[in-house]
């Protein structure tokens, strides 16, 4: 019988899997007590959304330890936020929440987009504190973004690691989703991403979340310094000096890295299928 191969990527989710399946779903006390120290901050988004720029950015305060997509990741384990809750309550009390918990600073920001495809639900079930930034972009750049580098959810090798699959944990519904464009799945997940922040905008801060809000195009043209300020966090001059460094600089440029692009369609088109796409969408 020949050996079964699988790619770096798949072997590392099985590795976690089974590590957190066995693994206890309750928190180290030391881990909790550290945790509870420390002013933990996430983000409801989308991918290509400006998650790195705003990590870079967070990362020019003092006192702030920022991640963009921290390891271990939240993407080996996404899929299972449905179909397997208590693996993935396990996997954050046993092993992505004490390499948090290890940071030296006191505030601690991981811009992943992936936090709010499922895991927000089990942070809060192990009483995790936190806060959460809300980052926006057009669904349709967003889109354009997502297509041009063919990460396309539900299709791709990328888009069904980095993606949501429609009509799998969402919130909105849609109409024989193998029918649609390429196109149509990216801007579909734009559109799911916009109404997961409606939805958790309404109902995070019930449960004790304090929320901020933050505009991925205007980042660096005052948007984050007004994101710091609602956060209640102090820039001090050094830090401006930095910020404005990285305001100057283009980040996370996947299309300069990726072997080959995509054409994106014409204005025409793109409201055509646009047009389709509301046209099939149900809200859960």
């Amino acid at each position: 019988m020949g050996k079964i191969k699988l790619k770096s990527k798949d072997a590392r989710r099985l590795q976690l899997y089974f590590r957190a399946a066995f693994s206890s779903e309750e928190m180290d006390p030391a881990v909790r007590e550290r945790l509870q120290r420390m002013r933990l901050i996430f983000t409801v988004t989308n991918g290509r959304s400006g998650t790195g720029l705003l990590a870079q950015l967070f990362s020019c305060l003092d006192g702030v330890r920022a991640e963009h997509e921290a390891k271990p990741g939240f993407e080996y384990l996404m899929r299972d936020t449905h179909r397997s809750p208590s693996v993935c309550r396990r996997y954050l009390s046993s092993i992505h929440l004490p390499e948090i918990a290890r940071s030296a600073e006191d505030t601690y920001v991981d811009t992943s987009h992936l936090f709010s495809k499922g895991w927000i639900e089990h942070a809060l079930s192990l009483g995790l504190t936190f806060d959460a930034v809300v980052l926006t972009r057009d669904a349709r750049k967003t889109a354009c973004s997502m297509y041009r580098l063919n990460t396309i959810p539900r299709r791709t090798r990328i888009g069904r690691w980095f993606y949501m699959s429609p009509n799998v944990g969402t919130i909105t519904r849609l109409e024989d989703p193998a029918k649609m464009t390429d196109y149509q799945l990216c801007y579909w997940h734009a559109l799911e991403t916009e109404a997961r922040q409606e939805h958790y905008a309404r109902v995070l801060p019930e449960k004790g979340v304090g929320l901020a809000q933050a505009d991925c195009d205007v980042l660096t043209k005052g948007g984050f310094e007004r994101l710091a300020d609602a956060l209640g966090i102090e820039i001090g001059a050094e830090a401006a000096e930095r910020l404005r460094a990285v305001s100057s600089q283009v980040v996370n440029p996947k299309r300069k890295k990726a072997k080959r692009t995509r054409v994106v369609p014409s204005v025409d088109q793109l409201d055509e299928e646009e047009r389709q796409v509301r046209a099939l969408l149900r809200v859960s």
